[in-house]
C-alpha cells in the first residue's frame, strides 16, 4: 500500500492511472487558495477494482420460430497510459449470465451462467414474447463482481412447418374440389349426348313446352 504522504508528491490524474486494480490505497484532499489552505480530509481506505462500476454488455439477438440466440459482447475499458485494454486484461475470470422469461407471465423459461458468450434458447412457444435479462459476473483473486444488467425484449416467428402444412393442406383440397367438379361436369355432358333429342333439351325448355300443352288443352 502506498502511503499517504506519497500521494501528495504525485500528480492527482497520473497518481490514478499509475496505481494497479487491486491494490488498496487511502486518498487526502485538501483545497489551496491565495490566501489560506484547508485542512487535510482523509478517505475511507478503498480498492480501485472494488469500487469500479461495470458498465452492462453489448447483446446482438436474433429469433427464430422456436428458438432465441444471444451473443455478448465485452464492454470497452478505458485507456491506461494511452494503452487500449479489455476487461480479460483486468479480470481472470468472466462468465455470462442469462434469464428469459416469457412475457406477460413473467415466468422463467431460461436461466444459465456461461463461460460461452453464445448462447442459443431452444425449445420456446412461436409467435410469442419473451425479455432478458444479460449479465456479466467476474472475478479476480478475492474480488466478485457483476455488470450492470442489459435487458431486452424479443419475440419469436410464426412457426414455419405449420404455416407450411396449412399451404399444403388448402392446395390438396383445392386440387380435389376442383378435381370433382371437373369428374361431375365430364359426366354430366356425357350423359346429355346419350339421350333422346327431346331429353337433351334444358329443363327450363321443356318445362315451358309443358306448360304451354297443358295451357292449351284447358282452353280446348
Amino acid at each position: 500500500m502506498i502511503p499517504v504522504a506519497a500521494l501528495e508528491k504525485l500528480n492527482p490524474r497520473s497518481s490514478i492511472l499509475a496505481f494497479k486494480e487491486n491494490n488498496w490505497y487511502y486518498a487526502r484532499v485538501m483545497a489551496i487558495s491565495k490566501t489560506a489552505n484547508s485542512t487535510w480530509s482523509l478517505s475511507e481506505r478503498f480498492c480501485p477494482l472494488d469500487k469500479t462500476i461495470i458498465r452492462a454488455p453489448n447483446v446482438q439477438h436474433t429469433a427464430g420460430d422456436r428458438s432465441i440466440s444471444i451473443l455478448i459482447n465485452l464492454p470497452q475499458v478505458p485507456l491506461k497510459e494511452g494503452v487500449q485494454r479489455s476487461i480479460k486484461d483486468i479480470f481472470a475470470t468472466i462468465k455470462y449470465e442469462v434469464q428469459l422469461n416469457q412475457s406477460p407471465s413473467n415466468k422463467t423459461v431460461f436461466s444459465a451462467l456461461n463461460e460461452s458468450a453464445y448462447f442459443k434458447i431452444e425449445s420456446l412457444e412461436p409467435n410469442t414474447n419473451y425479455c432478458a435479462k444479460v449479465q456479466l459476473s467476474l472475478r479476480k483473486e478475492i474480488f466478485s463482481k457483476q455488470s450492470q444488467p442489459a435487458h431486452f425484449c424479443i419475440q419469436t416467428l410464426q412457426e414455419r412447418t405449420l404455416t407450411i402444412v396449412l399451404s399444403m393442406a388448402f392446395v390438396f383440397f383445392g386440387a380435389i374440389i376442383t378435381g370433382i367438379f371437373c369428374c361431375w361436369a365430364y359426366s354430366y355432358i356425357k350423359h346429355r349426348r346419350t339421350l333422346p333429342q327431346s331429353l337433351a333439351k334444358p329443363f327450363f325448355q321443356q318445362g315451358l313446352m309443358t306448360y304451354i300443352y297443358i295451357r292449351l288443352t284447358a282452353a280446348l
